[in-house]
C-alpha cells in the first residue's frame, strides 16, 4: 500500500494492502436488473466503454444508475489499441473531451478520471503501453476512493447472488453484507422461504474466516437448503417477505 495513500486515509495506516474487489455488471441494455443489483453492492464504478463506439443505449443507463445510487465513476476507453496509431492521441483526446461535456453537467462532474485501456492487444509492440494504461488506472482508482467506513452496527442483511450445494457440507451461498456483521454460528433467517439456518463456516476467497462484516463480499455455508428463492437473508425478523 502507498505510504501516500496512509496519509491521506487514516484507518488506512493499520493495514498492509488493499484488496479489491470487482464486481462484474452485463452492459446489456436488457439486463438492466442485474446492473441494478451489481451497482447497489460497489464502492466505485469503472465504466468500460468501447473507445470505437462511444457511449451506446446501455452506457447512458449505467451512467444514470450511478448517478441515483451516488456512486464515484472512473471511465476505462477500452480497445485503444484497435485505433491507428498516428491517430491514437488524437482520438483518445477528441473522445475524453467529448465525455468531459456530456459529465460537466451531470453528478460524477469534470473531475471524472477519464483514462484509455487496452484489455488485449494487437501488436507485441503495445504490450509497455498496455501497461503504461494498466498503472495509469490503477493509481486513478487508488486516488479517487475514499476509505470505506463499515458500520457493523444493527440487524445483519445479506444480499446472496449465487446458492449451490456442496455434496456433505451444505448448501453454500455467495454474495455482500449489506449491513451489520455475521459469525459463525449464528442463525439467519431466509425471508423468501420463512425458514432459518445456523451459519456452519464462512470464507472469503476460499479463506476461511471467523467473521465477517458490511461490504465483505463471504460465502456462507449453511445446512442443506432446497431453494433457489434465496436473495436475501438477515438475522431475526430484520426482513419480511410482505414488506
Amino acid at each position: 500500500m502507498p505510504d501516500w495513500f496512509k496519509e491521506k486515509h487514516e484507518p488506512a495506516k493499520d493495514y498492509t494492502h488493499i484488496q479489491f474487489t470487482l464486481v462484474d455488471c452485463p452492459g446489456h441494455a436488457s439486463l438492466i436488473k442485474t446492473i441494478i443489483g451489481g451497482a447497489s453492492i460497489i464502492d466505485v464504478m469503472i465504466l468500460v466503454i468501447d473507445s470505437l463506439k462511444g457511449i451506446q443505449t446501455q452506457t447512458a443507463e449505467c451512467l444514470v444508475i450511478g448517478e441515483i445510487l451516488k456512486r464515484k465513476l472512473i471511465i476505462a476507453l477500452n480497445k485503444v489499441d484497435l485505433i491507428e496509431t498516428g491517430e491514437r492521441d488524437k482520438k483518445i483526446k477528441g473522445l475524453v473531451s467529448g465525455f468531459q461535456k456530456y459529465l460537466k453537467d451531470s453528478y460524477f462532474g469534470l473531475a471524472t478520471p477519464i483514462k484509455p485501456v487496452m484489455a488485449c492487444y494487437k501488436d507485441e509492440g503495445l504490450k509497455e503501453l498496455q501497461t503504461k494504461y494498466l498503472n495509469e488506472l490503477i493509481l486513478s482508482l487508488l486516488q479517487h476512493i475514499d476509505f470505506p467506513k463499515r458500520n457493523v452496527e444493527g440487524p445483519f442483511i445479506y444480499s446472496a447472488d449465487h446458492c449451490f450445494v456442496i455434496k456433505g457440507q451444505g448448501t453454500v451461498l455467495t454474495g455482500t453484507v449489506i449491513r451489520g456483521k455475521v459469525a459463525a454460528g449464528d442463525t439467519m433467517e431466509i425471508p423468501a422461504i420463512g425458514e432459518r439456518r445456523k451459519v456452519k463456516s464462512l470464507q472469503i476467497f476460499r479463506k476461511p474466516i471467523a467473521s465477517a462484516m458490511q461490504g465483505d463480499r463471504v460465502g456462507i455455508c449453511v445446512p442443506q437448503l432446497d431453494s433457489k428463492e434465496v436473495a436475501l437473508a438477515c438475522d431475526g425478523n430484520s426482513l419480511r417477505k410482505d414488506s
